[in-house]
């Protein structure tokens, strides 16, 4: 190890500091018992330079004005065709870099400084923020001659032609979720107990592609957003069940940051304009019914 070196200047400096690190001869060099002594502080010291590196990094890319977004499968299919396109071409000093995540990464992705920030259902835990930019109710869709209907419980028909029922209809019936963890399960239970239904939550059937089968099958019905309840099941072939007041289960998607740090430029940005954008989309209707409006075509079930 030479002098002339920077690696060596610097070894120089700290010998000259602290005491001899290493004992030179012409076999090499071997380290002496107070390098052994300070070895793992010297570790610890390099493990905090490269944090503080990090940080550093992390700084640079939010000031360069790029911003990490991370997608939920299963929500951000919910929300309107382009909301990502649109704000990148309206933030023109953005980049935005994007990237489906699975569901029980999204918060890690956060917390460990992955992603700036996340288009996804809510998540009720410490050290995420959530703020929602799209909300809609719940109806369970049955097929129409599946069960017998009492006229009692019928109260009226939709635009589509579905029937609309009270939610007394779901006693003792079987209702599909979409997942055990998800946010809509969640509330769907306490809605039913305190309702006083002896409804049979199954999720036998509860991935995405399976949902019209589930329906269509007779064996029982499927919860879905209204959104796609008018896109899919507004048809004379369905009934529906709107699951409303107190309690009742919405389906929320929208933007989720860490709570640790202070939310960029961007995240506040994508926030504002991800709920103006949603709000619009579902004001412009794109096939003619009111409040449909440029929502995803891809999924039936969520």
């Amino acid at each position: 190890m030479s002098h002339g070196k920077p690696w060596g200047k610097t070894i120089s400096q700290l010998e000259s500091d602290i005491g001899q690190l290493f004992t030179r001869d012409a076999r090499g060099v071997t380290p002496t018992e107070l390098a052994h002594e300070i070895y793992p502080h010297v570790l610890a010291c390099l493990g905090e330079y490269d944090r503080i590196r990090r940080i550093a990094e992390l700084r640079t890319s939010r000031e360069s004005g790029l911003l990490r977004v991370a997608l939920e499968a299963g929500a951000a299919i919910t929300l309107p065709v382009g909301l990502l396109q649109a704000f990148d071409g309206a933030h023109p000093s953005l980049q935005v870099a994007s990237s489906v995540m699975a569901p029980d990464v999204i918060v890690d992705a956060l917390l460990s400084d992955r992603v700036d920030a996340a288009l996804a259902c809510p998540r009720q835990m410490d050290g995420v923020t959530f703020r929602p930019v799209y909300t809609n109710p719940m109806t369970v869709v049955f097929r129409a001659d599946a069960f017998a209907i009492r006229n009692e419980l019928c109260v009226g028909r939709t635009q589509g032609g579905a029937m609309e029922l009270r939610t007394e209809f779901l006693s003792g019936k079987t209702v599909f979720g979409i997942s055990p963890a998800n946010h809509v399960e969640q509330q769907l239970e306490p809605y039913l107990h305190h309702l006083g239904l002896d409804t049979h939550i199954s999720f036998e059937r509860s991935d995405i592609a399976l949902t019209r089968d589930a329906v269509t099958s007779g064996l029982g019905g499927a919860i879905v957003e209204n959104g796609s309840v008018r896109r899919v099941f507004d048809t004379p072939a369905y009934v529906h069940v709107p699951l409303r007041g107190r309690g009742a289960p919405v389906w929320e998607v929208g933007v989720l940051s860490a709570t640790h740090k202070r939310a960029s430029a961007g995240v506040v940005a994508l926030s504002t304009f991800a709920l103006d954008y949603v709000e619009r989309a579902l004001s412009e209707p794109d096939d003619g019914t009111k409040g449909t409006g440029r929502l995803a075509h891809t999924h039936d079930h969520q």
